[in-house]
């Protein structure tokens, strides 16, 4: 049976590619600045692990906060009720820890629909008291608050979002006021089980996501010596993005303490980010026609990421003329190996991008002479028909390689 589910998927995804194939052709990649942008597209939207584009980190980023949300409702329920008793009771309304209520319903049946709601219910979150208000919509199978995966789960509705607002002072330099707003529904198998908050989310998943993560900031200086106020945004949304895959933490393994395989079959992840105050306005998207992206946690030796599959990444504009934005296929030759002693180097592997280019690495070396707090790294980028541009890059490769493509990781202030 899982071999042919497995066969079943692997088919799905070969339609899904071979479809999207006919709409649109691979950019084009002629010359050296267009393979140093072709190379760093795929280290700003897939490799870099702290990238704020990074496709996997994406999807971790607006779904395990939402999941952790409900857990935490879960578990202050299970503390005080049981499945079939509120049920019977038509509701309960239960005090957070300093101050607030949360209140729910749950319908009757084998497949269960749990409704909650935070009335600006204080909880603690991350030694901050953290403020919550708005509703979510669980569905549950069997008898238990506590389980390892849902069938769906939605928080926020068409009228009103899921809010989670904390509040730091720092005087005399600033207040900090957070408000993190979600309003997203996730359906299929969808995992649950967490070791600890802020901990991955492991077990094999299916699912459609469909809404929003934002993170709001305030900062106000209390004494205006220190500078006036400013606002900051951040979203992340997900437009029918259809994932699988699993994740687990192999438990026999001498090498590997975590492997995550997911799938993104379709679907598009818009992210967005501003000062609110008209710096630093940066809209990009993923548009998704069949990717895989498989990455293994190593013992002492780094990650060892692989890309393979298509999708349709857009630049922000004000990133510079030479980002280059448009249709890519990736193909892994050989597993990239993070070096462990700096994230943003690669110390081996090989990557084929649109069928011409390849970006290949090799070990670091430490230090830059002429710099001795760099660390250098060579990269070698194989453009079909043109030949071979050998780099060694300082920093990293996406710090490295801007100059050369023509395109910013940095933001440009609005005119």
């Amino acid at each position: 049976m899982a071999r042919n589910i497995h066969r079943a998927r692997s088919s799905a995804l070969a339609a899904i590619v071979c479809a999207g194939a006919a709409q649109a052709a691979p950019v084009t990649i002629d010359s050296e600045q267009k393979g140093a942008a072709a190379v760093l597209s795929a280290h700003h939207f897939m490799l870099d692990r702290n990238d704020l584009n990074n496709t996997r980190q994406l999807l971790i980023n607006i779904t395990i906060p939402a999941r952790e949300v409900v857990n935490g409702a879960l578990d202050m329920l299970a503390s005080a009720t049981t499945p079939a008793a509120l049920a019977r009771s038509g509701g309960i309304t239960l005090p957070c820890l300093q101050g607030g209520t949360l209140s729910a319903t749950l319908s009757r049946g084998l497949v269960r629909t749990l409704k909650v709601s935070w009335n600006a219910c204080v909880l603690e979150q991350f030694g901050l008291p953290a403020t919550y208000n708005g509703v979510g919509e669980i569905v549950l199978v069997g008898d238990k608050f506590k389980v390892s995966a849902v069938p769906s789960l939605r928080l926020g509705n068409a009228t009103q979002d899921l809010t989670i607002t904390t509040f730091q002072s720092f005087p005399p330099y600033s207040d900090v006021t957070d408000t993190r707003s979600f309003n997203l529904r996730m359906v299929g198998l969808v995992p649950m089980s967490q070791e600890f908050v802020g901990f991955y989310i492991n077990g094999p998943w299916a699912y459609e996501l469909t809404g929003f993560w934002e993170s709001f900031t305030r900062i106000v200086p209390p004494d205006p010596l220190y500078g006036l106020p400013s606002e900051h945004r951040q979203r992340i949304t997900a437009e029918r993005v259809v994932t699988s895959g699993y994740l687990k933490f192999p438990e026999n393994s001498p090498t590997v303490w975590l492997d995550d395989d997911t799938w993104f079959h379709s679907g598009r992840f818009t992210t967005y980010f501003d000062n609110v105050n008209g710096w630093r306005n940066v809209t990009e998207t993923t548009d998704l026609k069949g990717l895989r992206i498989h990455i293994q946690e190593l013992y002492g030796v780094g990650r060892q990421i692989s890309v393979d599959g298509r999708a349709t990444l857009g630049w922000a504009p004000s990133r510079g003329a030479g980002c280059l934005s448009g249709d890519y296929t990736f193909k892994t030759r050989t597993p990239l190996l993070e070096w462990e002693l700096n994230p943003g180097h690669l110390k081996s592997g090989e990557l084929l991008i649109n069928g011409s280019t390849t970006s290949s690495y090799s070990t670091p070396i430490q230090p830059d002479p002429a710099q001795t707090w760099f660390t250098q790294a060579p990269v070698s980028i194989d453009i079909g028909g043109l030949g071979q541009f050998d780099y060694l890059l300082d920093w990293g490769v996406s710090s490295g390689l801007q100059p050369i493509a023509q395109c910013s990781l940095g933001f440009t202030p609005v005119q």
